[in-house]
Order: C-alpha cells, then structure tokens, then sequence
C-alpha cells in the first residue's frame, strides 16, 4: 500500500508540474494574439491615415500647387508685358 500511495502521489506530483506548464503556455499564446491583434488595430489605422493623406490631403496640396504656379506664371508675364 504504501509503494502505490507513493507512486500516486509522484504521479500526481507531475500531473501538477504538467498542468502548471500548460497553464504557462497557454498564457503566453494568449498574450501573443492579444498582442498580434494590438499591433494588426495600429496598422489598420496607421494606413487608413496614410490613405486619407495621400488621398485627400495630397491631391488638395496638388491642387493649391498647381495654382500657385499658374498665378506666379501669369504675375511673370504680365510683368514682362506678355
């Protein structure tokens, strides 16, 4: 009896360490994915930004450009007398 009560109680000694393991990597894979999914939020919002710049924002600029050297042309050769 007490040679099975020892080996039960090893045996339930390493089901314990095992459990305890797997308690450890399931943390760590649960904190990977909290952590992919923070990061993959970030560059959504980091490339929707980025569109509405290069969308919005940079054909505006394009357009004030555009203008201000059609002005500064036409300034020019008035100037000249043209």
């Amino acid at each position: 009896f007490k040679e099975h009560f020892k080996e039960l109680q090893f045996i339930l000694m390493r089901i314990e360490k095992v459990e305890a393991d797997l308690r450890i990597s399931d943390t760590r894979s649960t904190i990977y994915v909290v952590r992919a999914l923070w990061m993959a939020g970030i560059g959504i919002i980091l490339l929707s930004f980025a569109l509405e710049i290069i969308r919005g924002l940079a054909q505006t600029g394009l357009v004030v450009f555009d203008d201000s050297i059609t002005s500064a042309t036409n300034w020019l050769f008035h100037l000249i007398g043209m």
